[in-house]
């Protein structure tokens, strides 16, 4: 996982406090010398504090952030970012267990215009 994840040059690294979550990114969190901030959203019973987790992170446009959670959260994320963003997974959810998704955001165009350019000399 850490050569995996290494070519997205994450700057934040944030985990469910649970031992297997913190297990998972520690040696990423290692090799990477960025630290991981523990997050009670990424819980299990956290309810719909992880998909304003994730909201909050895209919305600030934050940067690369590496999220370590559990399954079923994991399952309710990727339903809420499919049904929000219309797109179709590539797999049945949640996934195997130990497994890796990757969620990428790309800010879109919204417009652009073009004109003869003017030189003075």
């Amino acid at each position: 996982m850490v050569s995996a994840l290494a070519l997205y040059h994450h700057e934040r690294i944030l985990s469910s406090p649970y031992v297997r979550c913190l297990q998972t990114v520690e040696p990423l969190s290692a090799a990477s010398a960025v630290p991981v901030e523990l997050s009670e959203a990424l819980v299990p019973d956290a309810g719909d504090k992880a998909l304003t987790l994730l909201k909050q992170l895209t919305e600030d446009a934050s940067p690369t952030v590496v999220l370590s959670t559990h399954r079923e959260v994991l399952a309710h994320l990727l339903m809420a970012v499919s049904s929000e963003f219309e797109i179709t997974l590539g797999h049945r959810l949640p996934g195997a267990k130990g497994s890796l998704w990757v969620l990428e955001r790309v800010w879109a165009v919204t417009g652009a215009q073009h004109g003869p350019v003017k030189l003075h000399r």
